[in-house]
């Protein structure tokens, strides 16, 4: 089977942190936005890295021992409240990052993502990661730009995951550059780009299924002129977060539940919902509970790649072909359940990379992640 995933390769700067990233324990930030880094002296002297949301909260981060990341990150779209707090960096890795990657890796894909036509170290670095995780790469090169980056805040077991993008390349990619071999994919995902961009790969894809797994920027409708919700009757499987569904607001959400679409709301240790259109047509729901663990997370990150895509290669094994046939509640129900166990296994892998399907089978034996 041919799968083509329409994605971000980016070099993830991933930096753990010792406590919360907000001072009430009770809450998690799990999302980001995109940002402006300028290079400090003062901060190279003090290991520091201080980031500014759109309102003026500040989070201090010490001891971040990399001389390339210590300054300031001024985020330019997102207001995540940290309550002027500081917290100690206590690991700093240079690890694969970009959604793309991630549905490469799990389906066994071609990416199809964009780098910058000149050399430099960061593009070096995210083909050298590509190689070392054997995705398969069909890269577009684009002049004039550069790499792609982000920033990860990960509070491991606290759970806050806060991406900080520095976007280049795939912020001015045409469609018309991005649109190669669509035809001959039998799936194709499309994952955290443009909207306008999103939308008309969807469009003009001959794909029997196609997914559409958008970023938190992609959802909320000032970001840009084309809405998530005009895109609603382009795909077969709609896979976002609980945040993303939120920020789609009422005619995105009504767009998408009047369409034949499946959709995967994934709401971290709150589980999951799955919607789709049953036998009748008419719509119905799933809830999947977070798979039982006794061990906590070692690092979120990857949670939401890890379940849509092992969801959707599941009914795929299964044997649904997308909008040539119908799909049952006990496909939904076992597709769920593999990918409640591959999101849970994922989140004890301190790197890139997700479990193997014999692991995530003898995790569901077993009935508990250990």
């Amino acid at each position: 089977m041919n799968i083509i995933v329409y994605g971000p390769a980016y070099l993830d700067i991933v930096v753990r942190v010792d406590k919360p990233l907000i001072a009430d324990q009770c809450q998690v930030i799990d999302h980001g936005g995109n940002g402006i880094f300028t290079p400090s002296v003062f901060s190279r002297e003090k290991h520091n890295i201080v980031i500014t949301d759109t309102n003026g909260h500040k989070l201090i981060i010490n001891e971040a021992k990399n001389a390339d990341i210590c300054g300031e990150f001024q985020i330019i779209d997102s207001v995540l409240n940290f309550s002027s707090q500081n917290v100690n960096a206590t690991e700093v890795i240079e690890d694969l990052g970009g959604m793309g990657t991630g549905f490469a890796k799990i389906l066994n894909a071609m990416l199809i993502s964009c780098l910058p036509s000149e050399n430099c170290p960061v593009r070096g670095k995210v083909i050298q990661l590509l190689l070392e995780n054997q995705i398969q790469l069909q890269p577009v090169y684009l002049e004039k730009t550069k790499t792609d980056w982000t920033l990860l805040i990960s509070s491991g077991a606290f759970g806050d995951k806060m991406p900080i993008g520095l976007r280049g390349c795939h912020e001015i990619v045409r469609l018309d550059q991005l649109h190669l071999n669509n035809a001959a994919a039998d799936i194709s995902v499309v994952a955290s780009l443009p909207n306008q961009i999103m939308l008309g790969l969807l469009k003009n894809s001959s794909s029997s299924i196609r997914m559409l797994v958008p970023s938190l920027r992609n959802c909320i409708p000032e970001k840009s002129p084309v809405s998530i919700g005009q895109m609603a009757q382009f795909a077969e499987v709609f896979a976002v977060n609980r945040t993303e569904w939120l920020a789609l607001g009422e005619a995105a959400q009504t767009a998408w539940l009047g369409s034949a679409a499946i959709i995967s709301i994934s709401d971290g240790p709150g589980g999951a919902d799955i919607s789709w259109r049953g036998l009748d047509g008419r719509r119905e729901y799933h809830h999947e509970a977070a798979f039982p663990r006794d061990v906590k997370p070692i690092d979120t990150n990857r949670a939401g790649e890890a379940f849509a895509g092992n969801f959707l290669r599941a009914l795929v094994e299964m044997g649904w072909k997308g909008k040539a046939s119908n799909i049952s509640e006990a496909m939904i129900k076992s597709a769920s359940k593999i990918a409640s166990a591959a999101a849970g296994l994922t989140i004890q892998i301190p790197r890139f990379g997700f479990p193997s399907i014999n692991e995530i089978k003898m995790t569901i034996q077993r009935g508990i992640i250990q």
